[in-house]
Parts: C-alpha cells; structure tokens; sequence
C-alpha cells in the first residue's frame, strides 16, 4: 500500500515541479497533495529529525508574535493593519512542511534526476515568454480560471528588462539562475548528441534571456554558479569575480564602457548591455537606492529587535527619497533583503533561528558534497547532487541582494531546494536506489 502510495506521491510531486513557473495554482494542488501524501507515510518520524526543530520553534515563536501583536500594540503605525501579521504567516509555516514533506521525493539520485528534468522542460514555457515579449511586442497580462492563472509579458522600456510571464524582470532572472546549474549538468552528462544540441541550444537562450532581463544579480548568479558546476572551488570562484567586478568598474570610469558598446551598433541585446554596464558605473553602485533601503531597515531592526515592527510595515515607516523621471515618488516595499525584512516584520530571534539553521545547512551539504564526497559513486550523480546544492546556493544569495522570495514560484523552489541538499546530511540516504 505505501509503495503505491509513494508513487502516486511522486508523480504529482513531479507534474507539480513541471508546472510550478507557468501555472502555479494548478501546481500548488499537485505538490500539496504529494506533501500530504508525504505527511501520512512519514507522519511518526518527524520528531525524528532535529532539522525540524528549528522551524517548530520557528513557527511557534511566529504565532506567539502574532498574539502579541493582536493584543497589544507592538507599533505606532496608525494605518497598519494587525492581520497582516497573520496574512504573512502564510510566507513560512505552510513552506516549513514543505521543507519536510519534500524530502521524502528527492531522497535518492534517480528522484533528483527526473526533478532536473521536470524543472528544466517546466521552464520551456518561461523562455518561449519571453521571447514572444521581446522579438514579437506579445505584452500581457494573460489570465485564465478567473486570475488564478497570470503571464504578465509586462511591456519592455529602455529601463525595464525581459520579465517573461513573471511579475517583474528580477524574479525572471531568479528563476532562470535557479535552473541553470541543472541545465548545464544535462548538457555535461548527455551522450547522444541530439541531447547535447538540445542542452547547447537551450544554455544559448539562457544566456540570450538573461541578459534581456538587464538584472545584475542574474549575470552576477550566472558567472558565479557556472564555474561551480564545472569543479572550480567556491573560494576561487568568489575571488575570481570580486577581481572581474572591480576590474569592469575601473575600465568603465575609463573607457565608459555603455558608449562603447553603442558604437559597436550589436544586433541582439546592445541596448540591453548598455542599461547592465550603465548600473556597474561607480557613482550608480554608491547611489544605489538599496544601500539607503539596507541602512533603513537595519535602523528600524534596532529600534524594536524582539517583536519587530509588523509585517508589511516598512513601506509605512519609510519616507521614500526617490523620484522617477516624471518627478513621481517611488514606493519602496520591502527591505530588498529577506533577513532584513523578516527581522523588521518578527523580529531578530526568529529571523537568527531560521537562516542559521539555512546556513547551516548550506555549508555541512557543501562539506558532503563538495569535499568529503561521500555520496558521489560516478560522475553523472557527481553532477547532480553539485547541481542542486548550486542551485540553492543561488536561490539563498538572490535572497540578500534583493527579495524574490514573495513570488509564490521562487518560495516553493527555495525550499525544495533546500529540502534536497538537507538529504546529503542523512547518513541513510541513498543517490542510487
């Protein structure tokens, strides 16, 4: 009955996983039925595992914050709204089940492999988006089953990349940054070369399709995982691009890089390049809004550590000192930092508990899987499993330079993510079963 039940289990994980970046209503159905498929076979072993105990306590102290916010006045914020509080429970207790349910499918290595596959033919749909947006003007939004269903094709100005069906062109790029480790091990591990121009065609459209999204934290993951997937040290990998970013901010005070590039007149994406090397110049990188939004949201994180100020509260604590062109205020929402903005809405403990307990996970996997190498018996699932620990290694950094999390896609993959390298740390798992 539970082999069955497994199964059945895995398949809609799986279909879940294939649907997640085009259609994410009817992928939540399918991944919330394989979690609670998950939660009824493995129902008696999750006090098990200490891993869970950080978020149990995580999601306690959450609610008590909550009580506490809704009884008394943790804030002077006449306008904000005590059950926005509760509303922004549902960013973290729902994704801590997933965190657990969702190891019970990506356990072994042939579980991990049909996932890469699922991920990266789910995306199809994302580049064929954006590629009707940018060579054909196809501008949304597009909806069906009554909204549930959103491809927003958000029309394309000479400061507003590529955003495909997403929202908005950073959570486009978080995505594709988030599947190209997995892309790039297809390529590397395929022998039939019909698969190999596949794969080649499909890393051309990545990088054609990253670049039109103009997000320097996509280029930035891109040059960063890539090396990583290829065995180059993390440390080297980080030096290495440290080097690069200050050798183009020095060639650009010189030779203005973007003027340079509108000379060469490039057919694809040279309007796309000059906006990129524009944000790299060094009086834009020390005016950059998100410098002032850090140092805000670290003051107000001060000012109330334990309780925090309320979820959804910094936009209304903060006086935005930015215009647009047209002389229009610019409404900052967020903190563009997820620790931040999780220890400005609860405060400190809570936000402390949950990303050590990320990091954590992050560094003993990486000791597993990058230095001890005690799961990796041949170099197909040597990829794989590095594959995936690069791939959440990108999804978590994104998190710090900007926040992508609120888009329902990216949260899911992010802790599913992190729910496949956890399994590196159970001595009982096994890639090859």
């Amino acid at each position: 009955m539970n082999f069955k039940l497994r199964d059945f289990g895995f398949i809609s994980f799986i279909i879940g996983i294939f649907l997640l970046p085009s259609a994410l209503f009817i992928s939540i159905i399918f991944i919330i039925f394989a979690s609670v498929i998950s939660t009824k076979i493995n129902a008696g072993k999750y006090l098990r595992d200490s891993w869970n105990f950080p978020f149990l306590i995580s999601s306690l102290l959450l609610v008590l914050n909550c009580i506490a916010s809704y009884f008394f006045e943790i804030n002077t914020i006449d306008n904000w709204d005590k059950n926005l509080n509760w509303i922004g429970l549902m960013n973290w207790i729902p994704f801590f089940w997933l965190f657990w349910t969702s190891q019970f499918y990506l356990k072994n290595f042939n579980q991990k492999k049909i996932f890469c596959y699922a991920i990266i033919f789910g995306t199809l749909p994302v580049l064929v988006s954006g590629l009707l947006q940018y060579h054909f003007k196809i501008y949304g939004p597009f909806s069906i089953l009554n909204d549930l269903i959103i491809w927003f094709q958000r029309p394309i100005t000479h400061k507003n990349g590529l955003t495909g069906l997403f929202n908005n062109a950073n959570y486009m790029g978080a995505w594709l940054t988030t599947v190209w480790p997995f892309v790039i091990c297809s390529f590397l591990i395929s022998k039939k070369k019909i698969a190999r121009i596949f794969f080649f065609i499909l890393i051309a459209l990545f990088i054609y399709i990253i670049i039109l999204t103009q997000s320097r934290n996509a280029i930035f993951l891109t040059f960063l995982s890539t090396p990583l997937i290829l065995g180059i040290p993390l440390i080297k990998v980080m030096i290495l691009i440290t080097i690069l970013f200050f050798i183009i901010i020095f060639i650009n005070q010189i030779i203005i890089i973007p003027n340079f590039i509108n000379k060469l007149n490039l057919p694809l994406f040279s309007e796309s390049l000059i906006n990129i090397f524009s944000k790299l110049e060094l009086n834009t990188l020390i005016n950059d809004p998100r410098v002032y939004i850090w140092k805000s949201g670290l003051m107000q994180i001060f000012s109330k550590p334990i309780l925090g100020w309320g979820a959804a509260s910094f936009s209304l604590l903060l006086v935005s000192p930015f215009f647009d062109e047209e002389g229009n205020q610019i409404k900052i929402t967020h903190t563009h930092n997820l620790f931040l903005e999780l220890s400005q809405s609860y405060g400190l403990l809570i936000s402390l508990t949950i990303f050590i307990t990320l990091i954590t996970i992050l560094f003993k996997s990486h000791k597993n899987i990058f230095i001890k190498n005690n799961f990796r018996k041949n170099q197909i699932e040597n990829f794989y499993v590095k594959a995936f620990w690069i791939a959440t290694f990108s999804t978590f950094l994104i998190q710090f330079l900007d926040i992508t999390y609120f888009d329902g896609r990216l949260s899911i993959i992010f802790w599913i993510l992190f729910a496949g390298i956890k399994n590196s740390l159970n001595s009982e798992e096994n890639f090859t079963q």
